[in-house]
């Protein structure tokens, strides 16, 4: 879930969350499955609904389990308002 907080148009910005499940496979031990994202987008609205943006995350099982390594990404958006 991501709420623009600041809209200027059209710079937006914006807290982003979202719980989710991981299985490790082959990549890094993240301590337990269940992993809670946070983090800050900022994006750009273009005049025809189309907008892009670069989010900013902190992946984490919140103490769920003993080991927290936590992980952090960066992603780019680009997408389209309905």
């Amino acid at each position: 879930m991501r709420v623009d907080i600041i809209e200027l148009d059209p710079v937006v910005v914006g807290p982003s969350m979202a719980v989710s499940l991981y299985d490790r496979r082959d990549g890094k031990d993240l301590g337990h499955i269940v992993e809670f994202r946070m983090g800050l987008d900022v994006g750009y609205r273009f005049a025809n609904g189309f907008s892009l943006s670069l989010g900013i995350y902190q992946h984490s099982n919140t103490r769920l389990a003993k080991d927290n390594p936590g992980a952090n990404s960066v992603f780019v958006t680009y997408a389209y308002d309905f």
